[in-house]
């Protein structure tokens, strides 16, 4: 009857997923609870995949952030607080990010892809 109408999902299993080009209900979105989504890792495969059934998985890793990479403890800590690195950041998970190395099943001749969120891959 013209009204906006919504549902928020509170308790739910998750079954599986589709990747679609054009969905029906372009307004359904996902948004985990505690956690900022983007489509950056859609963005990544999309162009990579040559079929929907092609088989693929991802491995998150820890690995220690890059501007973190070749400080030393006295240097100024590169999060911008102004403080030396071994009072600030040395040694919390704040040196460390999330690596994503994508592996696609069906080609053993691609080797696994690293990704990092937000990034830019050509």
């Amino acid at each position: 009857m013209g009204e906006m109408c919504g549902r928020i999902v509170e308790d739910f299993e998750f079954l599986g997923i589709a990747l679609v080009k054009n969905p029906f209900d372009k307004y359904t979105v996902i948004f985990p609870q505690e956690m900022e989504y983007n489509y950056f890792m859609l963005d990544f495969l999309m162009p990579r995949l040559k079929s929907p059934y092609e088989r693929w998985y991802v491995e998150i890793m820890r690995e220690l952030n890059p501007k973190y990479k070749c400080i030393g403890r006295n240097d100024k800590c590169p999060c911008g607080s102004g403080k030396k690195f071994k009072k600030c950041c040395l040694g919390t998970t704040r040196q460390y990010t999330n690596h994503h190395r994508v592996t696609f099943l069906d080609n053993p001749n691609v080797k696994p892809v690293p990704f990092v969120l937000g990034s830019t891959w050509k």
